[in-house]
């Protein structure tokens, strides 16, 4: 076996799992704390073909958990980024970046991707319910974060399927199971956690609006390898 950066990789999986990896297509739909961390771990995994896409740019709220947001890189572009990151760890690895706000009317470039899977990390509910009954209907490989917000303790996040989180007190997995339940999709792949989150109250003079949960720089990032994990398993068994 020669010597290089995947070499202890491919130490564990063999070499014939690791080329399976790199000829793997994987889409990452969002770029926060949760999908910035999945997109790096599956590079470093050995995935040779990333599609990332995300529509911000890096706020100073972002430094506290988000793998690529530093007080030198406010306000440039998020895809931007990653994509210089991801290839400064693999400078072989096939990118192609968006920015975009996904919605269902504009995916149509991610299905003709043909990815061999498709990551969630975005928050907005309907988006997640459309991606999760698309890619059932097409038969793709596709897994969803849950809410991580207001958590602390990432011994609670958990990998397994939407059923499992009945009680987890998930507003996010709630909505998603009642309306998945219509189309009959019970199976769907989910990391989500087992702790109740905190009730906090955080002004939004920036949130143009929106709730703004709390966050934790050791949550977000380990429900991002929950996701890499599950994938990279998926992929080479």
């Amino acid at each position: 076996m020669s010597v290089d950066w995947y070499s202890r990789t491919e130490l564990l999986i063999g070499k014939n799992n690791l080329q399976k990896l790199k000829n793997a297509k994987v889409v990452v739909l969002g770029l926060g704390g949760v999908g910035g961390s999945c997109a790096e771990a599956l590079c470093r995994s050995g995935i040779g073909n990333l599609m990332i896409i995300d529509n911000d740019d890096i706020d100073i709220t972002n430094i506290n958990r988000q793998i690529i947001a530093t007080h030198e890189n406010i306000g440039e572009c998020k895809i931007n980024v990653m994509e210089k990151r991801l290839k400064s760890i693999n400078n072989k690895i096939n990118i192609e970046a968006y920015k975009i706000f996904c919605l269902p009317e504009n995916s149509d470039f991610i299905f003709n991707y043909q990815p061999d899977y498709i990551v969630d990390a975005i928050d907005t509910i309907t988006t997640k319910i459309f991606f999760a009954k698309k890619t059932h209907d097409l038969n793709i490989n596709f897994i969803s974060c849950m809410g991580m917000g207001n958590r602390l303790n990432n011994t609670l996040i958990r990998c397994g399927k939407l059923s499992d989180t009945v009680g987890c007190s998930c507003a996010v997995a709630k909505i998603i199971r009642k309306k998945l339940k219509e189309f009959g999709i019970l199976d769907l792949n989910v990391v989500y956690s087992l702790e109740k989150p905190s009730k906090v109250i955080v002004p939004n003079s920036n949130s143009n609006g929106r709730h703004v949960p709390g966050s934790f720089a050791c949550v977000p990032p380990v429900a991002g390898y929950f996701l890499a994990s599950k994938v990279v398993n998926d992929i080479i068994y």
